[in-house]
């Protein structure tokens, strides 16, 4: 089981020997272990939900100029999903860093348990993704980052380590696509931590050439035939898994000992993060998650990890948690 390193409150997350030793290690990925599919406009046939109901968990609205940046067109949109168990968050091709500000705003508004931050361009766009990511940082959901196949490199994606990316696998678009695993092993090395694939569905495309066994979204909802059929061909019976790097990251071991202190260190964040108020609030919110947190991180080595947290706030304490297992060495 991966394990996650929390972004934390300023200055209070894991000190640098911690981050070293477990900072490779995979991932959770937390509703997007799921399959979810980006819907570009609203009304027609994205209304279909029974069709959809049977493939997707979630589903992400575009709050972009095809709607005119006005998230209200989604009402209908979302009380079908609400109604259906399907969760919601907007999206939005981010440009500027005001574009990011107005995601977060919306999703704040909605109550979303994510955001889509679709970030591509990086060069041409002129984003600096150091200062992205102070503008999500009062965001304690989880962030889906779609963005390039092959991410551009040495921008910093370090910076945006704690969103799941997902590389758009356009395979009609360009060459990279064709070759979804080197796709996975460049965003990794680029530092991104957490990866998916997202699936064009508009023709010539078909799910055939696609790996679905793999955590995945569809893009788009929009372009998929709305009919019971043209919706069953894109489920996966099984569960799929995370994409991983071609050389597995390397785990503590014999040779690659925690420094001194890091079980202290890993101590320390976990206080930090309980006394800061964006724990206050987390915790207010989901009471559930936080006894299945709380249990996890008294329980001993045999203690299986919970389930059902999924908010980035609560994995990220389940990471600490991890850690400190780790840390005190009972992974062996």
């Amino acid at each position: 089981m991966g394990i996650q390193l929390p972004s934390g409150s300023k200055g209070h997350a894991f000190d640098n020997a911690v981050a070293e030793s477990v900072g490779s290690l995979m991932a959770r990925l937390g509703m997007f272990e799921d399959t979810g599919a980006l819907l570009r406009t609203p009304g027609g046939n994205v209304e279909n939900i029974a069709d959809q109901e049977p493939v997707i968990r979630w589903a992400a609205l575009n709050i972009g100029i095809e709607v005119q940046r006005d998230p209200s067109r989604w009402k209908r949109q979302l009380s079908l999903y609400a109604d259906a168990g399907i969760r919601t968050f907007p999206w939005l091709h981010c440009r500027t860093l005001d574009d990011v500000d107005f995601l977060v705003s919306v999703g704040t508004e909605w109550g979303s348990p994510a955001i889509g931050l679709n970030i591509e361009d990086v060069n041409g766009d002129k984003l600096v993704l150091s200062q992205v990511k102070k503008r999500v940082k009062s965001w304690i959901g989880q962030i889906l980052m779609p963005t390039l196949p092959w991410v551009q490199n040495g921008q910093g994606w370090k910076h945006l380590a704690r969103c799941v990316a997902a590389l758009e696998i356009f395979p009609d678009e360009n060459d990279a696509s064709k070759v979804p695993q080197d796709c996975i092993d460049h965003a990794f090395a680029e530092g991104l931590t957490k990866v998916t694939l997202m699936f064009k569905t508009k023709a010539p495309n078909l799910p055939g050439q696609y790996d679905l066994s793999l955590c995945h979204s569809l893009y788009t909802a929009d372009d998929i035939t709305p009919t019971p059929q043209a919706w069953k061909v894109w489920d996966y019976d099984g569960v799929p898994a995370p994409p991983k790097p071609s050389q597995e990251p390397s785990q503590p071991g014999p040779e690659r000992e925690m420094p001194a202190g890091a079980a202290r260190s890993v101590n320390d964040a976990w206080g930090h993060m309980l006394a800061s108020p964006p724990f206050k609030r987390w915790q207010n919110d989901n009471p559930g998650e936080w006894a299945a947190v709380r249990s996890y991180w008294a329980g001993g080595a045999g203690t299986d990890p919970p389930i059902d947290v999924k908010s980035e706030f609560g994995l990220s304490l389940v990471a600490l948690a991890d850690a400190r297992r780790y840390a005190e060495g009972s992974h062996a």
